[in-house]
């Protein structure tokens, strides 16, 4: 059988095990989410030193460098279908629009709980995985 709680449902980079643990500090180690929610994670594609793109399952300051790079790319505001789509596809270039570099409003009670891509990459996107800086689910 499947142990679910090393699976990773929502494909956001933590395993279903760490998502789900709700103790004091938790958060560092991909705890305090939804694990079949992708959007509660920041890992966003980076460059992984032969010229393609990885997602490393951890928040560093390569990830805040590369939402900042895409800062004031946007979209017509997808779909949360098609949002999701692009934001597990690797991106063709550093610039640009892409899903994976986006996350719309705080909707829950920590700052990680963000709503799907919303079609524009702001400062408050930047914030947003700087506040996840150090977590880390690798």
């Amino acid at each position: 059988g499947t142990d679910h709680l090393d699976s990773d449902a929502d494909d956001d980079g933590c395993v279903d095990g760490r998502e789900v643990v709700y103790t004091l500090g938790a958060q560092g180690t991909g705890g305090h989410r939804d694990p079949n929610y992708f959007w509660d994670f920041f890992d966003v594609w980076t460059d992984d030193g032969q010229g393609g793109y990885e997602r490393d399952r951890s928040i560093t300051t390569e990830d805040i460098f590369a939402v900042a790079g895409r800062f004031g790319a946007q979209v017509a505001p997808p779909t949360k279908e098609a949002a999701l789509a692009k934001a597990l596809t690797p991106p063709l270039s550093s610039t640009g629009y892409h899903a994976a570099f986006d996350r719309g409003d705080v909707i829950g009670p920590n700052n990680w709980n963000r709503a799907p891509a919303n079609g524009a990459i702001t400062l408050a996107d930047i914030f947003a995985v700087a506040a996840q800086f150090g977590h880390d689910c690798s």
